[in-house]
């Protein structure tokens, strides 16, 4: 069964293991795809383990684009 994204609403993060808005969750996609420095979201600067967050956030289904 498929379950269909909701790109507007808050939902949950496994890279910071909380529900989280929709727009830190583009920043840090983008920060995580090496699009923007990761220093340009506190909340990246927090992880112990950026390149475990990159493997992460790549599998979870909010980051195809």
């Amino acid at each position: 069964m498929s379950q269909e994204l909701d790109y507007i609403n808050p939902h949950y993060c496994p890279v910071y293991k909380r529900t989280i808005d929709i727009d830190l969750c583009y920043e840090s996609l983008m920060c995580l795809n090496r699009c923007f420095s990761v220093s340009s979201v506190v909340e990246l600067t927090r992880l112990t383990n950026i390149e475990e967050a990159r493997q992460i956030c790549a599998a979870c289904p909010y980051s195809e684009l």
